[in-house]
């Protein structure tokens, strides 16, 4: 595991950062030009970025537990279909995410 020594800081860009910015924009583009699910690609494109930015700020176990939240909400989503069920997926990624971060 990579010591905070050893990690470069994170208000300090790299390549990978532009990287995360060229696969932000495609999924966005892919959503509203193609797909024409332009909801669903904001929050694709923001699940993206806050497991990036987790992970960029944190550690792996960080970004993968962002990212499998992020995950049910997209599911909920998907099978429930209604901004309700979306919500409520989120309201209890929130909690989840609180209670294993040590929040609550």
């Amino acid at each position: 595991m990579a010591t905070s020594e050893s990690r470069a800081p994170a208000d300090v860009p790299n390549l990978y950062d532009g990287l995360a910015v060229i696969v932000a924009l495609s999924i966005l583009a892919w959503a509203f030009l193609y797909a024409i699910q332009p909801i669903f690609g904001l929050l694709l494109t923001v699940a993206f970025g806050s497991a990036y930015a987790a992970g960029r700020i944190d550690d792996l176990e960080h970004a993968v537990v962002v990212a499998g939240l992020w995950g049910l909400v997209l599911v909920a989503f998907w099978v429930i279909g209604t901004y309700l069920g979306v919500g409520a997926a989120a309201i209890l990624a929130v909690i989840v995410y609180g209670r294993w971060h040590g929040v609550w």
